[in-house]
């Protein structure tokens, strides 16, 4: 993913998108970040993130719903969400493009 640039370059997870749509991208600049993804589903994906600076830890948590109208995607999808909900103030949920 050399379009992020040498500072971001291998220091990202990721889930693939199928075709143009989905997908989900966390990168971090490794001088003042370290990256540790902690968990990856279908639809979401968590990293923790910690500021090397201050040693403060938090994870974000990004998610894209499904694009299709098939009602068993979106379950799976809502499941996901329940399930990756913030179970403390130093998490972020940051929702992309749901449908």
């Amino acid at each position: 993913m050399e379009f992020l640039g040498p500072r971001f370059n291998n220091h990202l997870a990721f889930i693939p998108a199928d075709e143009t749509r989905g997908g989900v991208l966390i990168a971090w600049d490794q001088g003042f970040i370290v990256g540790q993804p902690v968990d990856t589903k279908l639809y979401c994906l968590s990293v923790m993130m910690t500021l090397k600076l201050q040693n403060n830890s938090f994870i974000i948590t990004s998610v894209y719903g499904p694009a299709s109208n098939n009602s068993a995607d979106k379950d799976v999808f809502l499941a996901e969400l329940i399930d990756s909900q913030p179970a403390s103030p130093n998490r972020l949920l940051t929702p992309l493009g749901c449908a």
